[in-house]
């Protein structure tokens, strides 16, 4: 049983059944061709997709790319609620993240899991991770797969040993 599917870009029904596989407990990547989140959403509810609206749910996030100046970059990062309204995690175009306050407040799934203050440590913790492996120069993929697990097993450990 895979962890997660991954499927290049989806244009039809192919949606629908990676939603019915999200809603199984399967993880989901896939990518599709729309210009902002609220597209995304009106692709998937239109024909020929036609994933009902209460099915959204089970979409956490959508990661927006474009191109800025001359080079790819991810432009808008949202979290698609139940009655599918959209709440940004983060905007280009400001260069800048939500205020984790207001995020926690806006977020459902985050506010399952964290309060501002846990967030915030969690946050502040993978950046210095992310940093200190820039400093060492692990850029490859098998490096910076390698530390990530390593990274989890250790944390793991870390709670498990509490």
């Amino acid at each position: 049983r895979p962890d997660y599917i991954v499927i290049g870009e989806v244009r039809g029904i192919e949606a629908r059944l990676l939603v019915q596989a999200s809603r199984l407990g399967h993880g989901v990547l896939n990518t599709i061709h729309a210009d902002s989140s609220e597209s995304v959403i009106q692709r998937l509810t239109a024909p020929p997709i036609s994933i009902p609206k209460n099915l959204l749910s089970n979409i956490w996030t959508i990661i927006l790319m474009g191109v800025i100046g001359n080079k790819r970059r991810i432009v808008r990062v949202s979290e698609v609620l139940g009655n599918c309204s959209l709440v940004d995690i983060y905007d280009a175009s400001r260069e800048s993240y939500v205020d984790i306050d207001h995020l926690v407040s806006q977020c459902e799934r985050l506010k399952l899991y964290y309060n501002s203050e846990s967030l915030r440590e969690l946050l502040l913790e993978r950046a210095l991770f992310l940093e200190r492996l820039v400093a060492k120069g692990f850029f490859s993929h098998q490096d910076l797969v390698e530390r990530i697990a390593e990274y989890y097993t250790t944390q793991l450990y870390r709670v498990v040993s509490q």
